[in-house]
């Protein structure tokens, strides 16, 4: 029989509850920096009826329910508390990360191309060709082997 923890309900409502006031106030805060979603401002022109400060009041609502359905679809909640500056060094840093790539795949094709590799390849190609034609040697000479020694001791092959 499993325990309950009857602490892990109270817990993740107090978390939930938490999370929920961060957005709240991260809808706040895009208001005061001027960050406004222009989709969700105009739905909360239309549901205030054109009362300014009523759109101010149900843009946060929606506003922390769009955050509630980007977390819902898997989107991390630090992303989404992000500010700006944050999202922008983000986007430098997979930008750098991007670069690094790119140039890494340049040196790597750089090697491959690199004269000295080229030749390695080739000698190495050369000589498994060579131990190739050295294997079906050895098959031809045993195949005839067997044929000659099959007709030595008058054994019919049909």
């Amino acid at each position: 029989m499993k325990i309950k923890n009857p602490f892990q309900s109270a817990t993740k409502r107090f978390i939930s509850k938490e999370i929920e006031n961060q957005l709240y106030e991260k809808a706040s805060e895009d208001i005061e920096n001027n960050l406004i979603h222009k989709g969700i401002w105009t739905r909360a022109f239309a549901k205030a009826d054109g009362n300014e400060s009523r759109q101010k009041a149900i843009y946060i609502e929606l506003m922390v329910q769009h955050y509630k359905d980007e977390i819902a679809a898997g989107e991390e909640i630090e992303k989404i508390l992000m500010s700006e500056a944050e999202k922008e060094l983000a986007r430098q840093a997979e930008e750098n990360k991007k670069r690094q790539e790119a140039e890494r795949k340049k040196q790597e094709e750089a090697a491959w191309n690199h004269p000295d590799a080229v030749a390695a390849r080739a000698k190495a190609a050369e000589e498994q060709a060579k131990e190739e034609e050295a294997q079906a040697r050895v098959i031809v000479i045993a195949t005839w082997s067997l044929f000659f020694i099959l007709l030595i001791f008058g054994v019919s092959i049909t």
